[in-house]
């Protein structure tokens, strides 16, 4: 190092180390007791510690990064048509304006009214065929009987707890 970098090195170095024993003293710890270079080499290693910690969280996000994009990694971009029946439409829907109905059933057993969920179409019974086609449990469904697993269906939650009183 030339004299002039070394004397600036050395400034820095001493004021890093009086703010320092400021902020141990401002933290209830005298200082004094350390010798300059005990405490330069406490602090470089307490910041080695921060830095290996800070990188060993740095893997750990990698990891989970990967994880989440080898997961993610079949999934397939939804098409329109998809979307749209998903949300009750489709291309061919007409451009009237249909009611979205609650889905709701009432049974003895449940001990009250259970929301299923909601569905778009012209009319209630519509709407349930609708809703419920494609379920996990659409073999439950019967549209005949306007029943889920034998429970009556509504459109409503009063409705659906008033037939169970």
């Amino acid at each position: 190092m030339t004299k002039s970098i070394e004397k600036e090195y050395d400034k820095k170095r001493r004021e890093l180390l009086d703010n320092l024993r400021v902020g141990l003293m401002d933290a209830g710890f005298d200082s004094s007791e350390i010798s300059d270079e005990e405490l330069w080499d406490r602090a470089i290693g307490f910041v080695d510690d921060v830095v290996e910690g800070i990188n060993q969280i740095a893997r750990a996000l990698g990891i989970i990064v990967n994880a989440f994009l080898k997961a993610t990694d079949d999934i397939q971009p939804i098409t329109e048509e998809h979307f749209l029946k998903v949300i009750g439409k489709s291309k061919d829907t007409p451009q009237s304006d249909p009611r979205i109905y609650e889905v709701w059933s009432a049974c003895t057993g449940t001990g009250g009214a259970i929301y299923h969920g909601r569905a778009e179409a012209e009319n209630f019974r519509d709407a349930c065929i609708e809703f419920f086609r494609g379920h996990l449990e659409e073999h439950l469904f019967d549209k005949e009987e306007m029943t889920f697993c034998e429970c009556q269906l509504f459109d409503n939650k009063m409705s659906a707890e008033k037939s169970l009183d």
